[in-house]
């Protein structure tokens, strides 16, 4: 199985977080979104 790998960027193209993880899939999202608030 291939990890998933999630990409936080900003609206300048920078890459702000990156969560890569085989076995906690379901934590992706969550931690996506708490990186996406900080941002604002």
């Amino acid at each position: 199985m291939l990890p998933l790998v999630i990409y936080v960027v900003d609206i300048h193209g920078i890459i702000r977080h990156v969560f890569n993880s085989q076995f906690r899939t379901s934590r992706h999202v969550k931690e996506a979104i708490e990186q996406i608030k900080k941002m604002d």
